[in-house]
């Protein structure tokens, strides 16, 4: 259980960051209001992800699951945040 509750504190603290930075001030500064919506809609897809889990995620029978869902999770947040921040690059070099 302890595992699962400091997992989903540490989406919770991501998911925060990405939100405060995929704002209204990133979609000016940039003038990319699409691609930061994408970016945004790709993080909710990731927090739905871990809604929903198929099964009791506190049951010590799943925990091999929850781990494999929540690297997926790391994973794929890796690849959201290499995106924005290529896009963020992008921006400000031309």
């Amino acid at each position: 259980m302890v595992l699962v509750l400091q997992d989903l504190a540490k989406a919770h603290t991501i998911i925060q960051e990405f939100f405060a930075i995929l704002g209204p001030d990133l979609k000016q500064v940039t003038g990319s209001a699409d691609k930061i919506d994408q970016q945004t809609d790709q993080v909710k897809d990731q927090v739905r992800q871990l809604e929903q889990f198929p099964r009791d995620v506190f049951q010590e029978q799943y925990k091999t699951n929850w781990i494999t869902k929540f690297e997926g999770f790391n994973s794929n947040i890796g690849n959201i945040d290499m995106a924005v921040n290529s896009l963020i690059d992008q921006t400000f070099s031309e």
